[in-house]
């Protein structure tokens, strides 16, 4: 997502500024939600919008939900 991001905003790093959200992340992860993001990214696309600002958001909530399970399994 980062890399697909980055293409469409050159000027950005799109992996900090997912890094920084999913810091700050302190919502419910599942898979549901995830699905919606990622539709979100459809949706943009569809639309002939920039996926840059869901692809980002769906890289940050995607990085939360991994992090959260490797702790739980520490």
């Amino acid at each position: 997502c980062v890399d697909w991001a980055n293409v469409e905003d050159k000027r950005s790093d799109s992996l900090e500024a997912a890094r920084r959200k999913a810091d700050a992340l302190s919502i419910s992860h599942d898979f549901i939600a995830l699905s919606a993001l990622v539709a979100d990214v459809i949706t943009a696309m569809d639309e002939n919008f920039s996926p840059h600002r869901n692809l980002i958001d769906t890289t940050a909530y995607a990085l939360a939900w991994a992090a959260r399970i490797i702790k739980e399994e520490e």
